[in-house]
């Protein structure tokens, strides 16, 4: 076989073996996306309560309502956690104070854990009587699919 030749068919199986590589990524990673969407907590009650237009559109304004309570708490958190921590650098061991942010922090994540049962309470009200019996099946899994999730920011 000639160098030409071999090189031609090296050259043609490098290009072959190329655009395989790149259409599995391509196919992949469209899958993916598709798979995030749809896994989605939001996405996942919608499909898992069957929830019609209006109900959607219900549950689309209790989020909304409900992100916006935890990023309110949230920011509180953090605010502690950075005077908190601040108190490393000032050396400043002051238990009555590093007591205090700690219970000011476990305080809000109480509320947090109250805005979101209350929230659940909510999407409750929306489901009609034949949804419940998915809905009870849901709130048997809500610390699975809570777990792990980043928030969702506005």
């Amino acid at each position: 076989m000639k160098k030409t030749n071999f090189l031609k068919l090296t050259l043609i199986g490098l290009l072959l073996l190329n655009l395989s590589t790149l259409s599995f990524i391509f196919f992949k990673y469209n899958k993916s996306d598709e798979n995030k969407k749809s896994n989605k907590p939001d996405q996942l009650i919608i499909n898992k309560l069957a929830f019609n237009k209006e109900q959607e559109s219900s549950y689309k304004k209790l989020i909304q309502k409900h992100s916006q309570q935890i990023n309110i708490i949230q920011e509180t958190i953090l605010n502690y956690k950075n005077n908190l921590y601040t108190k490393l650098k000032n050396n400043s061991n002051s238990k009555t104070q590093i007591d205090s942010l700690i219970s000011k922090i476990n305080e809000q994540q109480k509320n947090i854990e109250l805005i979101n049962y209350n929230h659940f309470l909510d999407i409750k009200g929306i489901c009609s009587q034949k949804q419940i019996p998915a809905y009870n099946e849901l709130v048997n899994e809500l610390t699975v699919i809570f777990s792990n999730q980043p928030r969702q920011k506005e």
